[in-house]
């Protein structure tokens, strides 16, 4: 059972070297909200966790009421570009009904397809997502592809077993006493990949209470990034795509997207960078040739 804490400006400072000495090997880091906030503690989380040898992911928190997927999914992917690269997949927090919403309607079709968008941007940049729901997850419905996506539920033990599930895991001490979770929220997630067990945790380095999860070991390639070098940064592809006509760079952009979707292997992610920017390099070779 793979232990993960997930963190946000709630719980600061932390002294990472004291969480990974009391053998967490993974955080989840929240780094912005909807099109314009970030985390205050977003950077200095994301880099001391890695510092201290923690395997680091990244979460968004989602408002579906006020802003357009693709604009939220571009604010995060720009603050996830000035972390260490993430070796977890990047995670939709979609919370319950309340404030960020602000009256979104709350229909299973426009929620899912909302969800949809975002996920695909942020996967086309660095290969794969996953989301985060509770009650909110149930009311996400088939046809828009988020099967595909990883899921973290939360459900919390109750405060009198947590002590057990810590020295433990939660699985075995609720599977032991019969307490059934977590609920099973969405058929189109036969089981989870990420269980939020509790917001109670006490973990060392960390002053209060602090959210704990648990990944069962057959669950975790479903959360792992798989890539053996880093995606071709964000500077070098915009250089490239300078010289091309809008046209041409929409096209570009596009194909580069889908490709990331669709390329599993590590292999394979390495071989699209370096075949389109070969082309790039050539178109460039030609319109200067032709005086353009």
């Amino acid at each position: 059972m793979i232990r993960i804490i997930d963190v946000s400006s709630s719980q600061n400072p932390i002294y990472w070297a004291k969480v990974r000495a009391a053998g967490y090997e993974y955080a989840i880091v929240k780094l912005t909200e909807g099109a314009t906030e970030e985390s205050p503690t977003w950077k200095r989380h994301a880099e001391d966790a890695a510092a201290a040898g923690l395997k680091v992911g990244y979460y968004h928190y989602a408002w579906p009421g006020d802003g357009d997927a693709e604009e939220e999914a571009h604010w995060f992917l720009e603050h996830m570009r000035q972390v260490p690269t993430p070796q977890l997949v990047p995670w939709l927090d979609l919370e319950e009904e309340g404030e960020p919403w602000n009256g979104f309607e709350h229909s299973g079709a426009t929620l899912s397809a909302w969800s949809a968008q975002w996920l695909a941007e942020v996967t086309g940049e660095v290969g794969g997502a996953g989301i985060y729901g509770g009650n909110t997850a149930e009311l996400l419905v088939p046809g828009y592809g988020l099967a595909a996506y990883s899921y973290w539920t939360p459900h919390y033990v109750p405060r009198s077993i947590i002590a057990d599930c810590q020295a433990s895991d939660p699985v075995s001490v609720c599977a032991a006493r019969k307490i059934h979770r977590p609920k099973h929220r969405n058929s189109m997630w036969p089981s989870w990949d990420i269980w939020q067990w509790t917001s109670r945790g006490r973990v060392p380095g960390i002053e209060g209470n602090c959210d704990l999860n648990v990944c069962r070991d057959e669950r975790l390639a479903n959360i792992l990034l798989d890539r053996p070098v880093p995606f071709v940064d964000a500077e070098t592809l915009e250089e490239e795509l300078g010289i091309l006509e809008e046209g041409d760079r929409e096209v570009l952009v596009r194909v580069r997207r889908l490709s990331r979707t669709f390329a599993k292997a590590p292999a394979e992610l390495a071989e699209i960078d370096r075949i389109q920017l070969q082309q790039l390099r050539l178109l460039k070779k030609l319109r200067s040739a032709m005086g353009r």
